[in-house]
């Protein structure tokens, strides 16, 4: 079990981007933000690594050794889960918090619900994940918070706002079959 909530967290911890165009007026950005996090979602569960890493912070991309490592990781992440008669079934988000502006940037915190499929039931795991733009709204890159604070994830991503406020990563919830 330690092994399957290492690899459903290392899966989760991958964060993302997608180019979709969408309009800049500052009455949209939430609804971009869920459709844009909705196709990344869906992208994920359907095994479509090439678009879900699309949705994939530069940043992020890079400390992880590029795109292709990235595809090759999911994929390997992917196997390991099917080894364990595990995958997942659904990604769904909760509306944004307030969109803050931080340098050039928009940036935002959304709820990730993810349902997996497990041997003796379903594992349903609830996790912040942060939203940011740097185009005024028209593409949304989203990355996993991997259950640190705010402070922590500073380090390692000094462009995240201090104003943003990022929920505690609540306990994963079973349901047995």
């Amino acid at each position: 079990m330690k092994q399957l909530l290492f690899v459903i967290f290392f899966i989760l911890s991958l964060d993302l981007t997608h180019a979709q165009k969408q309009p800049s007026d500052s009455t949209n950005y939430p609804k971009s933000v869920v459709e844009q996090a909705i196709i990344m979602g869906n992208s994920f569960v359907q095994g479509d690594y090439s678009t879900f890493v699309q949705f994939a912070n530069p940043s992020f991309v890079t400390l992880s050794g590029g795109k292709q490592n990235v595809i090759m990781q999911m994929q390997q992440n992917a196997k390991d889960l099917q080894e364990m008669k595990s995958s997942f079934l659904s990604v769904t988000f909760d509306e944004p918090t307030n969109i803050v502006q931080f340098g050039t940037e928009l940036q935002c915190v959304l709820v990730q619900l993810a349902t997996m499929k497990i041997p003796t039931g379903k594992l349903i795991t609830k996790s912040p994940i942060i939203a940011i733009s740097a185009d005024k709204g028209l593409h949304w890159s989203f990355l996993y918070t991997a259950g640190k604070d705010l402070q922590t994830l500073r380090k390692t991503f000094p462009t995240v706002s201090k104003e943003l406020i990022i929920p505690t990563n609540e306990q994963p919830r079973f349901q047995p079959d």
